[in-house]
């Protein structure tokens, strides 16, 4: 392994912060209540950023607090009026994983984690479409999956990928046409973006022979 990958060691008491690009891609389904046109919901696959900070609690095990910003647009299709656009709303996640970091893959230069987590996801500024009177996402608790990866750079600096999965269960009210529906949005999230490491000195740090 080269010198920026052997000196970027993660260790208790490390924080390391990341800035992603991500792709967010739905796997909507639904199950419409009363309407009269039919049809079925779909999220546009959109481009959004994130940004996390991590705390080590031990040499292998973290604790990841991120954020992300998304805007989307829904649409209902198949319905009895052809293909209507709903409007467009932001979704921000708000997230704690609980993460594993395994020992790094020397031969290509990789360390690999896994985490699971729970968080809130805000639906807001939900803009109404040409084809309906009112639209609107009831904000919701929801429940993450991720696998990812840090490739060294720098012993402080790192390439992040990461891809997460998402199960999200909100409600969607639309009116002109009327609707009102469970919706799972489930997205798979795809990230890539950098890493920043840096550690919070301890007394022991300040004082090794004790």
């Amino acid at each position: 392994a080269d010198d920026a990958f052997a000196d970027y060691i993660k260790n208790k008491g490390d924080w390391i912060f990341k800035v992603r690009a991500t792709s967010n891609h739905a796997t909507e389904s639904e199950t419409v209540r009363p309407t009269t046109i039919g049809g079925e919901f779909q999220v546009d696959h959109e481009f959004g950023t994130d940004m996390s900070l991590t705390y080590f609690l031990e040499d292998r095990l973290a604790i990841e607090f991120s954020a992300g910003y998304t805007e989307n647009e829904i649409k209902m299709t198949e319905t009895t009026l052809g293909n209507i656009a709903l409007g467009e709303y932001t979704t921000v996640p708000i997230m704690a994983f609980l993460q594993y970091h395994f020992d790094p893959i020397l031969e290509i230069n990789m360390n690999p984690y896994v985490g699971a987590g729970y968080g809130y996801w805000f639906f807001f500024d939900a803009n109404d479409g040409a084809g309906v009177n009112f639209l609107d996402l009831d904000s919701t608790y929801a429940f993450g999956a991720e696998v990812g990866a840090d490739i060294p750079i720098t012993d402080r600096w790192a390439i992040n990928v990461n891809a997460r999965k998402y199960w999200v269960d909100t409600e969607v009210i639309t009116s002109g046409p009327a609707s009102n529906s469970d919706f799972n949005v489930d997205p798979w999230v795809i990230g890539i973006g950098f890493d920043y490491k840096f550690r919070q000195k301890t007394f022991d740090d300040y004082h090794p022979d004790r």
